[in-house]
């Protein structure tokens, strides 16, 4: 993630049903290149089962999601 210029940022993890899994991040960030990582945990800490999920990144109002498979 590269940001232009200090902005809040926001990432969470969903299901295919649209249902929360885990939310990676929701805080201020500066400028510059920051590194996202989820460890494929549920927000209980439980390993989640194996299938689609979405990555959705708020920044500045733009809204961007991403389909992401994990494989068990």
């Amino acid at each position: 993630l590269a940001l232009p210029a200090g902005a809040r940022v926001s990432c969470a993890v969903y299901d295919v049903g649209g249902r929360f899994v885990r939310g990676l991040l929701d805080t201020p960030l500066p400028a510059g290149t920051h590194r996202l990582a989820w460890d494929t945990a549920d927000d209980r800490g439980a390993p989640v089962a194996g299938g689609l999920y979405f990555v959705r990144l708020e920044v500045a109002g733009v809204r961007l999601v991403r389909r992401l498979a994990v494989l068990r």
